[in-house]
């Protein structure tokens, strides 16, 4: 004989009392509770899963990156190396070669970063230029003059 579990909708439907009905609405509301947790629940673990996933692309493309700043650091040595090697040769003292393209590379970065220096400060100095004539061209247009008119005009014309 096959024993059927008694469901609420049944017992409802049987019974069709108010008292049963609420009760039955309780648990419903209760299992729908569980269900939104659940829910909810589960779309914070995948976030929380995305993040982590994106963590570790993170920590892979360093450990990329930290790899090919070594391999190009190498590739600089080994060149810097051999060509005081070859120079030391040409003079016929291994230590000069050394010297003379260590100092070649430090007076070629001290030119190479004044020039970056220059190059940024004369970029900012022009932003900052033209930040201030656009905002004369503003005031020209709003007010019919701006504020380098006002300080180039005549003392009698300035107080108007």
């Amino acid at each position: 004989m096959e024993q059927q579990t008694d469901t609420s909708e049944e017992r409802v439907r049987e019974d069709g009392s108010p008292r049963e009905a609420i009760a039955d609405l309780g648990a419903r509301i209760n299992e729908l509770k569980e269900y939104g947790s659940y829910y909810i629940s589960a779309k914070i673990d995948a976030a929380i899963a995305s993040v982590k996933v994106a963590g570790l692309y993170a920590a892979l493309g360093v450990v990329a990156l930290m790899a090919g700043v070594a391999v190009i650091a190498t590739a600089a040595v080994l060149l810097v190396v051999g060509l005081g090697g070859a120079l030391g040769a040409l003079f016929g003292i291994g230590w000069l070669g050394n010297i003379v393209i260590g100092l070649i590379i430090l007076v070629g970065v001290g030119f190479g970063m004044r020039a970056a220096i220059g190059a940024m400060k004369a970029k900012w100095h022009h932003k900052t230029v033209e930040k201030y004539e656009s905002r004369q061209r503003q005031q020209a247009s709003e007010f019919g003059r701006s504020v380098h008119d006002r300080a180039t005009a005549p003392s009698s014309t300035a107080r108007e």
